[in-house]
This record gives structure tokens, C-alpha cells and sequence, in this order.
């Protein structure tokens, strides 16, 4: 379904830019760094946010 396509196309690009961010010093030498992307995937799988294409049943119920 349409709804279904744009969640997806949403989830990756939240996913993608917190993978391609890199650290970035600021105003004031402000530092924010870059989020570890062992810690992301650690954090995926401790809330079960890999693979949803696999664990969650398809929208409408199959149809």
C-alpha cells in the first residue's frame, strides 16, 4: 500500500542520515559527535528494530 511504502521510505532515511553523520564541532568549540554505529545497531536489537520486514505481518492482512 501507498501508507506502507512512505513508512518505509521514512524509516531509511532517519536510519541513513543517523549513519552518515559525522562529528561536527560548532559555535564556542560546541562538539556533538557522531553517533557510534555499533551503539545504533545495539539499540535496534535491544527494542527489536531490525528486520521488521520479517517480524511484522504485512498491512491489510496479507492482501
Amino acid at each position: 500500500s501507498l501508507f506502507l511504502a512512505v513508512v518505509e521510505a521514512a524509516e531509511e532515511a532517519v536510519i541513513n542520515s543517523m549513519l552518515k553523520a559525522v562529528t561536527i564541532v560548532g559555535r564556542d568549540g560546541r562538539t556533538v559527535d557522531a553517533i557510534d554505529i555499533d551503539q545504533l545497531l545495539a539499540v535496534m536489537r535491544k527494542y527489536n528494530a531490525l528486520n521488521w520486514r520479517e517480524t511484522i505481518p504485512p498491512w491489510g492482512g496479507g492482501r
